[in-house]
């Protein structure tokens, strides 16, 4: 069937009232019939829309298995670690309360324990100085090997320059006697 096109279907419609026979219709008369529209076919799009909502059904439906799942392992680690931790507080309140001695002996060592820690501070801190003294004195000693050398040098060629004039001086004078001798 074109789009546009509607099928029509004929029905007579026959009342029956007691035991009176239908009167029959008389020859001049026209029968008149009524137009009666049925609508058969089936909607294709309300299907594909209602197999998208069952996919979304069925995503939401897995997402909450999951999240279940997720709340339920959270619940239990949670519940396995307060019982550790309880377990853990109750061991040593029983050992402290078994042996009164043992609390003192705790303390002591808390103490003792935080006093070295301190102490080691202080140790740390002053090896750190004294390394950046030992650093600071080999500069300074190095620079001072440096003007030792330098001045050594200074001292030599002053000591060369010393003997030549000694010499030159030797010479004059001995030139001059010299002269004066011949004189």
């Amino acid at each position: 069937m074109a789009e546009g096109e509607e099928e029509v279907n004929y029905a007579s419609v026959v009342f029956k009232a007691g035991n009176n026979p239908p009167p029959a219709a008389k020859r001049g008369e026209d029968t008149v019939y009524g137009e009666v529209k049925v609508q058969n076919e089936t909607k294709n799009k309300d299907s594909a829309g209602h197999r998208r909502f069952q996919h979304l059904a069925c995503c939401l439906g897995i997402l909450c298995v999951i999240l279940l799942g997720g709340i339920i392992g959270v619940c239990v680690y949670r519940k396995y670690t307060k019982q550790e931790k309880l377990i853990s507080h109750f061991a040593v309140t029983l050992i402290l309360e078994s042996d009164p001695n043992q609390l003192k002996e705790v303390s002591t060592l808390l103490a003792n324990n935080t006093k070295l820690s301190l102490e080691n501070t202080n140790l740390t801190r002053d090896n750190k100085n004294l390394e950046d003294q030992l650093g600071n004195l080999t500069q300074a000693y190095n620079v001072l090997e440096s003007n030792n050398k330098n001045l050594s040098a200074g001292v030599k060629e002053l000591k060369t320059r010393n003997q030549e004039l000694e010499t030159k001086t030797n010479n004059l004078t001995a030139n001059t006697r010299h002269d004066n001798k011949l004189e």
